[in-house]
C-alpha cells in the first residue's frame, strides 16, 4: 500500500513539473471552466493552477495504463521500457486496489484487469475470491520493481524538461552514476543490472558513463549466476583504447589475475585509479584474494 501511494506522489510531482515547465500544454481551446466557475478566481494563473490540479487528481484516480498514455503523450516516454515487467507492474496496482477494497480476495474486476498469459509462469490464476497473500519474495519484488521505475522515471522526465541537463543527471556526487553506484556496494544486483542496461543505451551519457554503465551490467549480470549471457561480450570488448580502469574491470570480470596485475602499477602510477577504489569497487572483488593484491595495496599504502 505505501509502495503505490508513494508512487502515485511521484507521478502527481512529475505531472505538476509537466505542466509548471510546459504550460503551453493546457490548450487555449479547451473548454474546461464554465463562466461562472472562471469567476471564482481572482486571475487567470489561479484558473489555470486550479486546472492543472484536477487534471492531475483524475490523472491519479486514473489506471496505470492511463499514466503510460499521459507521459508517452505529453513527453514522449514509453514507462513500458522503464518498468522490468509491465504485467506484473499492473499487477502490483490491482493487488492494492484488493488488499484496500476486498481484504487481499480476488474479485473478479482484479482477474479482469491483468493480463495472465504475460504473468505465468511467475502467478497462476487464482480463483474468484481467493485470499492472495503477500510474501516476502513477492514484497521484495514489488519494492525492486518501484525503486527501479521511480529511478528511471525521474531520469527520463529530467530529460524531457530539461535537456541538455546530463552533465548534472550523471554528476557522481548527486546523480545517476551515485544511483548505481550505491547499489552496486548494496549487492542489489537486479536493481543495478536495471539501472545500468537504461545507462548504457542512454543517448546523452558521456562515453565513460555509457562504458562505466556496460561493465557495471556485466558485473550485476555475473553476480546473479547468469555469466554465460555476457561471457562472449566481456571477452570481445577491446580496452586498448580505453581507460586502465577499464582494462582492470574486465581483467576481474574474466578472472585474468596476471593480466590485472601486470596492468595495476601502471594504473595506479598514472592515478588512473585509487588504493580506495581497488578495495571497494564490486568489479574488483575477484582480485581481492590474490596474495599479490594485497602486497600492491600495503606497498602502495606505506
Amino acid at each position: 500500500m505505501s509502495l503505490v501511494s508513494y508512487f502515485e506522489v511521484l507521478v502527481a510531482d512529475l505531472a505538476h513539473a509537466f505542466y509548471r515547465i510546459a504550460p503551453d500544454a493546457i490548450s487555449t481551446a479547451d473548454k474546461v471552466l464554465s463562466v461562472n466557475e472562471l469567476k471564482q478566481f481572482s486571475s487567470i494563473d489561479e484558473a489555470l493552477r486550479s486546472i492543472v490540479s484536477d487534471r492531475i487528481d483524475k490523472l491519479l484516480r486514473s489506471s496505470v495504463s492511463d499514466w503510460q498514455e499521459f507521459f508517452q503523450s505529453r513527453m514522449k516516454i514509453n514507462m513500458k521500457l522503464i518498468v522490468p515487467e509491465w504485467a506484473q507492474w499492473n499487477e502490483y496496482f490491482q493487488r492494492r486496489h484488493i488488499v484496500v477494497h476486498a481484504g487481499s480476495h480476488v474479485t473478479q474486476l482484479y482477474l479482469s484487469k491483468l493480463d495472465w498469459k504475460a504473468l505465468t509462469p511467475h502467478m497462476t490464476k487464482p480463483s474468484l475470491g481467493n485470499k492472495l497473500d503477500i510474501d516476502d519474495a513477492y514484497l521484495e519484488h514489488a519494492i525492486d520493481a518501484f525503486e527501479i521505475a521511480g529511478l528511471l522515471l525521474c531520469q527520463e522526465v529530467w530529460k524531457k524538461l530539461v535537456p541538455g541537463d546530463d552533465n548534472t543527471r550523471y554528476s557522481s556526487l548527486a546523480g545517476f552514476r551515485d544511483a548505481v553506484y550505491q547499489r552496486l556496494l548494496s549487492r542489489h544486483w537486479y536493481v543495478a543490472e536495471k539501472l545500468a542496461t537504461w545507462g548504457e543505451k542512454d543517448g546523452e551519457a558521456s562515453e565513460d558513463d555509457m562504458l562505466m554503465c556496460k561493465f557495471n551490467r556485466w558485473l550485476c549480470i555475473k553476480r546473479q549466476g547468469r555469466w554465460t549471457e555476457v561471457e562472449g561480450e566481456v571477452k570481445a570488448f577491446d580496452c586498448a583504447p580505453k581507460h586502465r580502469r577499464f582494462a582492470l574491470g574486465r581483467a576481474s570480470l574474466l578472472e585474468q589475475a596476471d593480466v590485472f596485475f601486470e596492468i595495476l602499477p601502471k594504473a595506479l602510477a598514472a592515478e588512473d585509479i585509487t588504493i580506495a577504489n581497488l578495495k571497494e569497487w564490486p568489479i574488483l572483488d575477484e582480485m581481492h584474494a590474490d596474495p599479490r593484491f594485497a602486497k600492491v595495496t600495503n606497498e602502495t599504502e606505506q
